[in-house]
């Protein structure tokens, strides 16, 4: 069922929808810079990874992903078109916020343009089902975005469709990776365990990925927190969602988590440069 822009409450679901995938598009840096179809050097690329090239996997992955935000973008673009006339009779108070969603999405175009030769028959390579392995291979040879990527999850796939024995793999890998990746100092996969910890109803692989608690979302939002600029937008957005977590977890847990933010900030964060932008995966 369409969901229109403007009306009641699905304005406020279609905006955040529409903006997601524009600031995806706008914000990000894309590294993909090659003509050739993805879908003739695919399984290449994944011989070569799962022989252990982590350069192979890294490209395998940050090609897939693209082609992957590619589908979505001209998805979302396709929806603007059909809701034109929803624009054209909107409210005067909804004009500004629409015209800046709107230039984002002319960004979010110019970018699938860029890479549309790349993807161009990608569609029987690659999935929002397999990219998760193509995520993991790489995660396990050491690609960082791949791995907060994975963790983050943005892949939707059906619970129909989930393969239960890639599912235990992907459960397994993901208690490996909250482990040790925190000492890699990566702002994105800090970023990608806020999300993978937050409550809420999960789908698909990523109810096996990711496991919903406030405690340890706490810990994750309060080293954020630490490493964002002072007074900034994302400093009040990680204020209101850490005192909402405070107050509904015993003192005591709030405690370990400031301390345990700390302690991990100092050993492996206070070097790294702030997080510019809170983004876990551009995908």
């Amino acid at each position: 069922m369409k969901v229109k822009i403007f009306g009641t409450a699905p304005i406020k679901h279609g905006l955040m929808s529409l903006c997601v995938v524009a600031s995806i598009g706008a914000n990000a840096q894309s590294a993909i810079g090659s003509k050739t179809a993805l879908v003739t050097a695919f399984d290449q690329y994944s011989a070569a990874a799962n022989q252990g090239s982590l350069s192979a996997a890294s490209e395998l992955f940050e090609k897939s992903r693209e082609c992957l935000l590619v589908r979505r973008i001209d998805s979302q673009m396709a929806w603007l078109q059909s809701d034109k006339n929803s624009f054209v009779n909107a409210p005067e108070k909804d004009g500004p916020l629409l015209s800046s969603h709107i230039e984002k999405m002319e960004g979010a175009r110019k970018r699938a343009e860029s890479s549309r030769a790349m993807c161009q028959g990608s569609e029987s390579k690659v999935t929002a089902k397999n990219i998760y392995d193509v995520a993991l291979t790489a995660a396990r040879l050491g690609d960082n975005s791949a791995s907060a990527c994975f963790m983050a999850s943005p892949w939707t796939v059906a619970n129909a469709d989930v393969d239960k024995a890639k599912a235990a793999q992907y459960k397994t890998a993901a208690e490996y990776l909250e482990k040790h990746m925190i000492e890699k100092g990566d702002w994105h996969f800090v970023q990608a365990m806020a999300i993978a910890s937050a409550p809420g109803m999960r789908y698909g692989y990523a109810a096996y990925i990711q496991n919903g608690d406030p405690a340890l979302q706490l810990r994750y939002s309060m080293l954020l927190r630490l490493g964002v600029a002072p007074n900034s937008d994302d400093a009040k957005n990680l204020d209101r969602a850490i005192s909402i977590l405070s107050d509904s977890l015993r003192p005591e847990q709030v405690g370990k988590a400031d301390e345990w933010a700390h302690d991990m900030f100092n050993r492996y964060y206070v070097s790294q440069s702030r997080p510019t932008v809170l983004s876990a995966c551009d995908a």
